[in-house]
């Protein structure tokens, strides 16, 4: 199984097309995918509010974890091949699944729940605990480009990257190619790789 985590970035700048297209096309591959949802503009929205509304960060974690369902809910709808899942089901079966979070897994999965943990962190321990066999970051910025791991990726995520076993890797809005060959066993370039495997 593998874990494709896409940001909610791509939504917002208009890229999320293409990875929905590579998506459609791996539904009926061997094996399972689980695509982790982003915030996207709900999350912005959650982060907006809450000085205004006085939320603890705590409430405005729990809610960032539904701005991550909303945006699972609208990929569900685009992913007609996909199934909903949820961290309290069993391992997900071979196919397409999307997780749906809910505001109760606040704190389940090890990270701080408040805004040093981004819906990236989250998607890489969940990979962690299902012994997933790496995790695709999908982000609306390329490593090409030149910009630094520390400017698209919270400290938590970037720790356990550096950390854990599990190759993490990091792919641009059009690099849907190279993320299909690492998936047929090609090697991830050192340029898209977080961590040290």
């Amino acid at each position: 199984m593998w874990v494709v985590k896409l940001g909610g970035s791509l939504l917002e700048a208009g890229y999320l097309d293409g990875w929905i297209d590579w998506l459609r096309s791996r539904a009926a591959a061997p094996g399972s995918l689980l695509v982790v949802p982003g915030g996207g503009p709900w999350a912005d929205a959650v982060r907006a509010l809450q000085p205004m509304l006085g939320a603890s960060d705590l409430t405005a974690h729990r809610q960032a974890l539904l701005s991550m369902q909303q945006y699972g809910w609208l990929l569900l709808q685009r992913l007609p091949a996909a199934q909903a899942w949820h961290t309290d089901a069993t391992k997900p079966v071979a196919g397409l699944s999307v997780w749906l979070p809910e505001a109760t897994h606040a704190g389940s999965l090890g990270c701080p729940s408040d805004w040093r943990t981004s819906s990236d962190a989250l998607a890489l321990e969940l990979a962690l605990e299902l012994d997933a066999r790496g995790l695709i970051c999908v982000k609306s910025v390329s490593p090409l480009t030149g910009v630094h791991a520390t400017d698209c990726f919270d400290g938590v995520c970037l720790g356990l990257a550096a950390h854990c076993a599990m190759p993490v890797g990091w792919f641009g809005p059009h690099e849907q190619a190279l993320a299909e060959a690492w998936l047929a066993g090609g090697a991830l370039p050192a340029s898209h790789r977080l961590g040290s495997p």
